[in-house]
């Protein structure tokens, strides 16, 4: 989790796309670390309330082509990993949304 100020959400709203393609969401959540990577005791955990990006409106077949996740591990490398922007193909262009959603309103550019 972190905490943003305005400026860095509008930030995250937009890398995200929000609300277009991606819907920043409340959600609960139940920490157990702290700041610092210390498990916290489950006598001493609670429910916090965050935002996410969460993908509505979604295509169902996306659920059968990539697996569940029961746990995320940033250091784990598959055919599944993120690749961040700087190091994907630049031959690759397209509306990727249109494979992600089922119904996208995109604004129009303008001319």
């Amino acid at each position: 989790m972190f905490e943003l100020d305005d400026k860095r959400l509008a930030l995250f709203d937009d890398l995200e796309r929000h609300p277009i393609i991606y819907e920043r969401t409340d959600i609960a959540v139940t920490l157990v670390e702290d700041r610092d990577g210390t498990p916290i005791p489950d006598s001493e955990r609670k429910e916090e309330w965050c935002q996410a990006y969460l993908l509505k409106d979604y295509r169902p077949e996306l659920l059968q082509r990539c697996p569940m996740l029961q746990d995320y591990d940033r250091d784990a490398v598959d055919e599944h990993a993120y690749v961040p922007p700087s190091a994907r193909d630049k031959n690759v262009t397209g509306d990727w949304w249109e494979d992600v959603k089922l119904h996208v309103d995109l604004p129009k550019p303008n001319p």
